[in-house]
């Protein structure tokens, strides 16, 4: 059966959502257990500053729902402050709750910059329709209608499929509502914002349920860094590279530790307040591989890996070239070198240099503990994001790493682009309006580093920068 067919043969349907939210934050919990002897119960978290102005000001890369660079600027936008408030933002960043301008006038609303509207009708959202619960307050408070009829009308709506099925809705909707004496205008502006928003919101449950895993997640990472970016990053869920995880957890002061075959696991771990990097990061280094290391840990010498493990030249140059043998107190060179003579006496031979690691660190891992990837691959040239706040209004010029993007059809169908770039001291927004994006598109695609200039716009505290020049770093 098909949804509806379940429905019709009086069966009852249950969405069943896979969401790894779960897994992140139960592996967070156990390395808190783990650390502290403490197990935090996260359906009962206090409502405490620290997570209030981590959420506040946006810096919820990691936690659930709420890592997006569409939800950061909300979130800096709304400035929640509960779980309740995170239901709210969670349900206004969907396609129908944001269409129509319902977005600007709850922004503004709940900012204090236009009145609610006066009456107990939507009154915790301030008149503006959030859930898809709402429509069945609508139909009833403005059709009279009871709540049960109010909801088996919402689901009409939603299952409008024909122009002929909208009208005949439509004039029984307005019907009633002239009935009750309900303005035309009113009622009129409902019966849109009800078509348009019913069949991509969120019911008032499903929002709450995604408001409480969200606070967990926050909670957690306020209050537990190291835990939640090793839980985080285990089970990541794709908008964002691991690799962006690492670099936000060492702006945090978090210490990032390469690889060690005595000491890492196939994933990441906590390690001492630390983050150490799991053998299972290491390009080509198969299952089977990593089992017959754990087998035969721990290791005397290089000598002793070699007699007691058999593992692929690929995965041995890997393993030595991405810091897994610096146990061993010996250079890097001289370790491949005495690996590739199986063992035989091998003279003193420097090391890489810290760039030459960089480079093998970031293609055999795809990130790197050591600075920011800005400082080695265009040294000297790195500028800093933060100055953004300070120059709303101005042109600057940025250089950036990419982070993620996303393509977007405007009102009038045409492509535009939303970029979020890097640089060593946190994440910036790029807006690509159609012109820039056909003239640059062809551009954007790579890591980068990119160079970006353009004009520094603030919305109710979300700031972006506007780009009007493009280039790649390489190109110049």
């Amino acid at each position: 059966y098909d949804k509806r067919s379940v429905e019709a043969v009086g069966l009852v349907k249950i969405d069943l959502l896979g969401n790894r939210a779960l897994s992140t934050i139960r592996e967070t919990i156990d390395i808190v257990e783990k650390t502290t002897g403490t197990r935090p119960d996260v359906e009962r978290l206090p409502i405490d500053e620290l997570t209030v102005r981590l959420v506040q000001e946006g810096n919820t890369i990691g936690c659930n729902q709420l890592e997006s660079p569409g939800m950061r600027a909300l979130l800096r936008m709304m400035k929640p402050s509960n779980p309740k408030g995170l239901m709210k933002a969670l349900a206004l960043i969907r396609p129908g709750a944001s269409a129509l301008g319902m977005k600007e006038r709850f922004i503004r609303r709940v900012r204090g910059l236009e009145p609610s509207p006066p009456g107990a009708m939507l009154a915790d959202t301030h008149g503006v329709m959030l859930y898809e619960d709402d429509a069945m307050m609508v139909a009833s408070g403005l059709a009279g209608l009871s709540l049960s009829e109010g909801d088996l009308f919402r689901r009409k709506v939603q299952k409008i499929q024909t122009e002929k099925e909208g009208v005949a809705l439509s004039r029984e909707f307005l019907a009633l509502c002239a009935a009750r004496e309900t303005p035309p205008d009113v009622a009129a502006d409902f019966w849109v914002q009800m078509t348009k928003f019913n069949a991509f919101s969120f019911c008032r449950a499903h929002a709450a349920s995604y408001g409480a895993l969200a606070w967990a997640s926050a909670w957690l990472a306020a209050h537990y860094p190291a835990a939640h970016w090793v839980g985080a990053i285990n089970n990541n869920q794709g908008l964002y590279d691991i690799r962006v995880y690492v670099e936000q957890a060492k702006r945090e002061g978090i210490r990032i530790s390469l690889p060690c075959l005595q000491k890492s696991e196939k994933e990441f771990t906590e390690e001492r307040g630390g983050i150490r990097v799991g053998l299972g990061r290491i390009a080509s280094l198969s299952h089977r591989e990593i089992e017959q290391i754990f087998q035969s840990r721990p290791f005397d010498s290089v000598e002793d890996f070699l007699c007691r493990t058999r593992v692929s030249r690929p995965s041995l140059r890997n393993l030595v070239l991405c810091g897994a043998f610096d146990w061993t107190g010996l250079s890097r060179p001289r370790i491949w070198m005495s690996v590739r003579s199986r063992g035989g006496a091998v003279p003193p031979i420097p090391d890489h240099t810290e760039s030459e690691k960089f480079r093998y660190e970031m293609e055999i891992l795809g990130l790197s503990a050591r600075q920011h990837p800005l400082f080695y691959v265009c040294p000297g040239r790195s500028t800093d994001s933060r100055i953004l706040s300070r120059r709303v209004g101005r042109s600057v010029r940025l250089v950036g790493i990419m982070a993620t993007a996303r393509v977007a059809m405007t009102a009038r169908r045409e492509a535009m682009q939303f970029l979020t770039l890097e640089d060593e001291y946190g994440l910036f927004e790029v807006t690509c309006f159609p012109r820039i994006f056909q003239r640059y598109r062809s551009l954007v695609g790579t890591l980068g580093p990119y160079i970006v200039e353009g004009k520094v716009e603030e919305r109710y505290d979300a700031i972006t920068l506007n780009a009007e020049k493009i280039s790649h770093m390489a190109r110049e």
